[in-house]
């Protein structure tokens, strides 16, 4: 009952508060709430104020740049589609009653002046001259017209010789296409009863690529009040309301209603060159005022996180400092009752407390030691038997494995065997052969398996046989040779077996691949000379090295190197040459690092691996 007591006693502990953890609480919670909350609102507004600005300037610049843009384009616009028809000549040719031949070379001639006109201009989209005199043929660029100097054309010039108006295209069977800008000239004729008009039409794929990407949605209005140019394309079935402040002063005038609707407006109007009537810019930000609520919901959260946060450490410390006391107090009670191995993690800092801590960890410490010694030594025993009992079972099952093992090679073997002989039997020697030799073969690597040692004698029957049989598969591909030096005895030297087999496959399957005939493997057994033997500082008198040499195409530098690389320092999940590497391994952990292979390849004339080994392996 008196533990059970404590328990529940030191849970309420950790679920309320102290006094202590209580006025800590408050004091820092406010001294850190108040400050956070007015710097935080101070900094949102003047944020939030100098966004407002930069959104203004940008738009403003937005507006005067479309300004800018647009007035050069009427400026150029207008000079280009000057002089084109300003002649007596084009005068009396729509006021002729009658094309003489002379009259005819000019019409041909102004109607290849319009057509020069439109290719060499990309802002015309269309260049015609309508005329009401029924005497002027009809082509591409001229154009008969009863109607020119009806209400339609009045009311676009008036009494002005050159007007931009919003209207249709004259050839253009689109009907959503017709209606583009264009600039209009009266022509001067000299007959009273006829009239002529020059209308240049503006590709509207030119205003947006001279105008550019802009992030804004923009809307021109021609000088007669019609949408000529937006953005998007809902912006031409739109109705814009031009404010009376716009047209009062010359700079742009920007209209805020972030508040209501979250939008910038900026309105400019400007006259174009030598012509009548004013063109009206209006530039929108429709995401001016999403980007900034969304900014000033950064603040505050940012502001609400910061306070939480701060709040939370205050908390967090006041109640660490109150657990220590209570965890003191109920450490000593623990110790009491026998209870050791909660006093470690209750020592977290270097003052009295702690202190304190530590005296009571150390009395706590010796009693457990004591009772863990007395447990361990009797843990030590049974751990003891039953790792006997395991090693005895383990040593079973290898030699349960090692018997299977041994069961299939030897089947296999006398499997070969008994082929070999009905090939025998039936006269195909070529047959018997092939088992013969990878029965010796098979027989070999029996013989050596769980062997550390063979003679290069038995070796090298093992690779002449090997070669023997790459020689019955790919014929004239494969050829070899198997030389060794005088004052060598095969007999006696040691070496490890299956080492000279690798080296040789490596050179049938990558430095014979690409050889069709004549493809020739040289094995060479000789004494290491005097300048090998002070580079690699070996005994010359004990030393061999076995020469493997191919015809193949060889390897340039680069393929070189890494192939020498992964000789020395292989990664363990690249399987290339692993096979070289792991015998230059093998060899230079039974012999020392002077011994091992080297690589030298010429590109072009082969490859040769070198293995540098002793005589007898019982020297080392």
């Amino acid at each position: 009952m008196k533990k059970t007591f404590n328990h529940d006693k030191k849970i309420s502990h950790l679920l309320f508060m102290s006094q202590v953890q209580k006025t800590m609480f408050i004091v820092f919670s406010f001294a850190v709430f108040i400050p956070l909350s007015i710097i935080g609102i101070v900094l949102m507004r003047q944020t939030r104020d100098e966004l407002i600005d930069q959104y203004v300037s940008q738009i403003k610049l937005e507006t005067k740049r479309v300004n800018s843009i647009f007035y050069s384009l009427t400026y150029y616009n207008f000079l280009s589609s000057a002089n084109v028809y300003d002649s007596s000549e084009v005068h009396d040719l729509f006021s002729t009653e009658e094309m003489t031949s002379n009259q005819k070379k000019i019409y041909t001639s102004l109607n290849n002046k319009l057509e020069s006109l439109q290719r060499r201009s990309a802002a015309f989209s269309e260049v015609t001259i309508v005329t009401d005199n029924p005497n002027i043929p009809t082509s591409k660029h001229i154009r008969f017209d009863s109607n020119s100097y009806g209400l339609f054309w009045t009311q676009k010039l008036g009494d002005s010789w050159v007007k931009w108006a919003y209207i249709e295209r004259i050839y253009d069977v689109n009907p959503e296409k017709r209606s583009t800008l264009a600039l209009v000239r009266r022509i001067g004729v000299s007959s009273i009863n006829y009239h002529a008009y020059a209308v240049y039409f503006i590709d509207k794929n030119h205003l947006r690529t001279i105008l550019g990407y802009t992030p804004y949605k923009v809307i021109i209005i021609s000088p007669d009040d019609k949408v000529c140019f937006a953005s998007k394309n809902s912006g031409y079935k739109s109705s814009v309301k031009f404010p009376k402040q716009a047209g009062e002063q010359n700079d742009v005038y920007v209209k805020n209603t972030l508040r209501k609707d979250g939008r910038l407006s900026a309105y400019k109007s400007f006259t174009a060159y030598r012509t009548v009537g004013t063109f009206k810019i209006r530039v929108d930000d429709e995401l001016a005022g999403v980007h900034l609520k969304r900014i000033v919901l950064i603040f505050r959260l940012m502001i609400i996180c910061s306070i939480a946060a701060a709040v939370t450490l205050v908390l967090i410390f006041s109640w660490m400092w109150s657990r220590r006391v209570i965890n003191l107090r109920n450490a000593m009670r623990q110790v009491h009752d026998g209870n050791y191995n909660l006093i470690a993690r209750q020592v977290k800092s270097n003052d009295e407390l702690s202190e304190t801590f530590k005296d009571l960890l150390e009395t706590a410490d010796s009693m457990r030691q004591k009772e863990k010694e007395a447990y361990e030594s009797k843990l030590y025993e049974q751990q003891l038997e039953l790792h006997e009992q395991e090693l005895e079972n383990e040593q079973q099952q290898m030699e349960f494995k090692m018997l299977a093992s041994q069961i299939n090679p030897h089947f296999l073997y006398n499997t070969l065997e008994m082929i070999r002989m009905q090939a025998l039997s039936k006269g195909n020697r070529e047959v018997a052969k092939s088992c013969k030799m990878l029965g010796k073969s098979l027989h070999y690597v029996l013989e050596n398996t769980g062997t550390d040692i063979t003679t290069l004698t038995k070796e090298l029957d093992y690779v002449r046989n090997y070669l023997e049989i790459q020689s019955l598969r790919f014929g004239d591909r494969v050829n070899f040779e198997i030389k060794t030096d005088d004052g060598i005895d095969t007999d006696t030297c040691e070496i490890l077996p299956l080492t000279i087999q690798p080296i040789v496959e490596n050179a049938v399957v990558h430095g014979l691949e690409s050889v069709e005939e004549n493809g020739h493997i040289t094995i060479t057994v000789m004494k290491t000379d005097a300048s090998e033997d002070e580079e690699k500082e070996t005994d010359s008198d004990d030393d061999i090295v076995i020469c493997v040499k191919d015809n193949g195409p060889g390897m340039d530098a680069e393929e070189l190197s890494k192939l020498r690389e992964n000789i020395s320092h292989h990664d363990s999940a690249d399987t290339h040459s692993i096979g070289l590497y792991n015998i230059n391994r093998r060899v230079k952990l039974l012999y020392g690092d002077n011994y091992g292979l080297t690589i030298d390849s010429f590109p072009g004339h082969g490859t040769v691996v070198m293995l540098y080994i002793r005589k007898s392996v019982k020297n080392d």
